[in-house]
């Protein structure tokens, strides 16, 4: 291009790299709607204690930058969100990120940034959380799940057994009127001969004592 001096050109082959890895920044960290941290660098994030938020949480938002004075357009970054994230996820130029429905347990949101020439910051942000369960979501609840699903099964077989005794109760009654009254009988008799076996030497007792007050 020409100038005062005469023309100049420029080869981007000569171009000064830039070796400096941009820095990152934790700009917000958004829970259900709910603002938890802000404007937080690396050294911060090191000395910080994990996120604690209510169980039950399901919508996460993180938004980061870089600091580039160079080109901070062309920033790219990647990040992960370790105990859910299997590997490195490509966010471009794209400064925020998104999940929804974790589970309950302790996880790790990571950042890297790149400069324009491709030179990585791998520490950028490294931010513990950590996500209570809900109540339906402890060992608690399971076990008494499990016992009442075994009580409902128990209560069913009951149920069952007894409705076969019944049926089979009718159907005896059917084929044998009368054999709940002999058998009701039979144990009337048995009593009643057990009874008079008894009284009956009772009632010789007297006559024997009169017989011998004669003699």
């Amino acid at each position: 291009f020409a100038s005062i001096r005469g023309v100049a050109g420029v080869d981007p082959a000569f171009m000064p790299r830039n070796l400096l890895a941009p820095s990152v920044l934790l700009e917000e960290t958004i829970v259900d709607g709910r603002h938890l941290s802000s404007g937080q660098s690396r050294a911060q994030l090191a000395t910080a204690q994990p996120i604690s938020v209510p169980a039950g949480a399901s919508s996460w938002e993180f938004k980061y930058t870089a600091l580039s004075l160079r080109a901070p357009e062309r920033v790219a970054f990647k990040y992960r969100l370790e105990g859910f994230d299997d590997s490195w996820i490509d966010a471009g130029t794209r400064r925020e990120a998104f999940y929804t429905n974790l589970a309950p347990g302790q996880y790790r949101f990571r950042v890297a940034a790149a400069n324009e020439h491709g030179v990585w910051n791998e520490n950028g942000i490294d931010l513990p959380i950590e996500l209570p369960p809900t109540f339906v979501q402890t060992v608690l609840f399971k076990v008494l799940c499990t016992l009442a699903a075994a009580f409902l099964l128990w209560f069913v077989y009951a149920i069952r057994i007894q409705q076969v005794r019944r049926s089979e109760h009718a159907r005896l009654q059917r084929r044998d009127p009368h054999a709940r009254v002999r058998r009701y009988a039979r144990p009337q008799r048995h009593d009643f001969a057990e009874r008079g076996g008894q009284l009956r030497p009772v009632q010789r007792h007297p006559g024997q004592r009169f017989h011998d007050r004669i003699h």
